[in-house]
Formats: structure tokens, sequence, C-alpha cells
């Protein structure tokens, strides 16, 4: 039957590494679905498994470190003439809640 969906099993392995990405280096579901090649509810599945907290998109700036030096690194990255996309990568969010935290930051919008 084409287009029936597959239940995807991870090794022990790989449910640590996908926690890793997630929680300790931030990487948001999509990229981590990218690395694995399954959906993002594939690993949003195996993150609530794993008793793992999924953060909000917003979350991706402000929840780690101090926000002061997360703040400082929008503005410097903002600056530096970066994209939203990859603003939002280096940050583990969506360029949404990057323009969000630009616009609350009163960044100057560009062309």
């Amino acid at each position: 039957m084409s287009g029936a969906s597959r239940r995807v099993s991870f090794a022990d392995a790989d449910r640590a590494r996908i926690v890793r990405l997630y929680v300790e280096e931030r990487m948001t579901m999509d990229l981590i679905a990218e690395r694995f090649g399954v959906a993002a509810s594939t690993i949003k599945s195996a993150l609530l498994k794993a008793g793992v907290t999924l953060r909000t998109p917003s979350q991706g700036l402000g929840a780690a470190g101090p926000a002061a030096e997360r703040r400082a690194e929008l503005r410097r990255r903002w600056a530096a003439g970066e994209t939203l996309q990859q603003i939002a990568e280096a940050f583990g969010t969506t360029p949404t809640a990057v323009y969000q935290a630009a616009r609350k930051e009163r960044l100057k919008r560009r062309a």
C-alpha cells in the first residue's frame, strides 16, 4: 500500500542522541528529523517518550544561558547581516521567533 506510514523504532543510542541534540544543543525538531531522515512528528514522539518537556519556539532565544548574552548575540548576528533562518538555526528556534525577538529588541528592519 503506497503512502502507508511506517513505525520507526530508534536504538537506545539514537534516542539518547536525539534528546542531547534537542536539550543540550537546542536544535529544532525539524533539523533533528532531517538528520535522521524521519518526520518531525517522529522526533516529537521520541522526545515525549523520553520524558523531555518540549519548548515553545520563543524559548529558543531566551531559555538557555543568560538572556542578556543571548540578546547580545542576536544583535551581533543581526548587525552582521545573517538571515532569519541562519540566526534561527544557531539558536535552535524558528525564523518567526527570531523576527519577534528582533522586534522586541527594536532592531532596525532590513530589506
